[in-house]
């Protein structure tokens, strides 16, 4: 995979990330409505604002008295910004270079249409604000997470709101009514929800948690569970609902069948941690910021692109490993047709057990296990599941 810095070529390559170089630490990074332009910002005083076909800084914001900037987005359009600073919200119109208006707040979020705009306020209420002109006409509701920074989502239109932040679980409020619609704590299950948003339409919520959720609203039915990622510090849908992307704690970057939640590919690494990742408009890329200064550029492969790693099954109790060959790591995806025992081995060639993962009771679905390789010379390796009743197994390598 070849990482190339600000090369616009890149865009047309299914098999290179393009790797923007940004001064400061990223906290997020937003695609414009259209998908022209994209914008950065986090941990130092600067917003910037890039095109992304040229993938040149077009436009930026940059606070005067320090501090940094927790949250930009585009409003429709392209032309203003919508940017939180902590104790101000702000439009900004970077065309221009002026203010339209600035308020007291912590955080802002409007629709995709541009006709609802959501401020947290110094009281720490939601309040529906003229996006016009930033004057706030109700409030409902109190945040109440530990997380500085609030996660703030609504549908296009701009009737519901998703509202939450690690720690504290998520709320579905009627934007109109302020009353709330429904509750959801996956923290009380154990599973730290670093970010969770509508998916595929407004009637799914994507939860980024150590088991990426996808979750019903109408009847709080459970979607789709993706395998163990140790932690996911944020996931999005494909504007078309075929694939999952998410980012792990572990600086991964992976795609998903969203039908089936079977891992398609693994799009790559970043230098450090990051917490924002999203797919262009047209579902074609991915962007993820990071704090080791970039943000990446994934190109999603078509169909006839998707690399799957093949697959050996026995009975009902399907099994892969990626990547092969592996260096530090292998991650084994397998499916349980029955809760049940599971033991996972790596065998060398001699049929000795060099690691092994062993869950007493694991419930039927699909799952995945991480097998630390970096103390093992290279070579071929089995892996062996055992699980529901059957036995499967399968060729890896290690390479180093």
């Amino acid at each position: 995979m070849a990482y190339i810095t600000c090369s616009a070529q890149v865009l047309s390559n299914a098999d290179s990330v393009v790797v923007v170089t940004v001064p400061g630490q990223l906290s997020y990074a937003h695609f414009s409505h259209d998908g022209t332009l994209f914008v950065t910002g986090g941990h130092d005083t600067a917003v910037r604002i890039w095109d992304f076909r040229t993938l040149a800084q077009v436009g930026g914001y940059t606070l005067v008295n320090g501090g940094a900037t927790s949250h930009a987005e585009f409003l429709p359009g392209g032309n203003d910004l919508l940017i939180s600073r902590g104790d101000s919200v702000l439009r900004w119109n970077w065309h221009e270079q002026k203010t339209v208006w600035v308020k007291p707040g912590h955080y802002a979020t409007a629709s995709a249409d541009g006709a609802v705009l959501i401020i947290v306020g110094s009281d720490n209420q939601y309040s529906v604000a003229d996006p016009a002109t930033g004057n706030v006409q109700r409030s409902f509701g109190v945040y109440s997470s530990t997380f500085v920074i609030p996660r703030l989502h609504l549908t296009q239109s701009g009737d519901r709101l998703l509202a939450g932040g690690p720690g504290s679980g998520y709320v579905l409020y009627d934007v109109t009514s302020g009353s709330v619609l429904d509750s959801f704590n996956l923290e009380a299950q154990g599973a730290s929800v670093r970010n969770a948003r509508f998916a595929g339409g407004e009637d799914r919520i994507l939860f980024a948690s150590r088991t990426p959720t996808l979750l019903g609203i109408a009847a709080d039915d459970t979607l789709l569970k993706i395998a163990d990622q140790g932690q996911t510090d944020d996931a999005d849908m494909s504007p078309t609902g075929e694939y999952i992307a998410t980012l792990s704690l572990f600086k991964q970057v992976r795609l998903w069948n969203a039908k089936t939640g079977a891992l398609v590919k693994e799009l790559g690494t970043q230098g450090l941690p990051g917490y924002s990742l999203i797919f262009s408009p047209d579902g074609r890329f991915v962007l993820s910021s990071s704090l080791d200064h970039s943000v990446r550029i994934w190109p999603v492969p078509t169909i006839s692109a998707v690399e799957t790693a093949p697959r050996a099954t026995v009975g009902d109790v399907p099994l892969a490993a990626y990547p092969d060959p592996a260096s530090d790591q292998i991650v084994a995806h397998y499916s349980m047709s029955a809760s049940g025992a599971m033991h996972l081995a790596l065998l060398n060639s001699l049929g000795v057990q060099v690691l092994s993962v062993e869950h007493a009771a694991e419930e039927a679905g699909t799952h995945q296990a991480v097998l630390d390789t970096r103390a093992l010379p290279s070579g071929v390796y089995f892996l062996r599941l055992r699980a529901s009743g059957h036995e499967t197994t399968r060729t890896v390598r290690v390479q180093h």
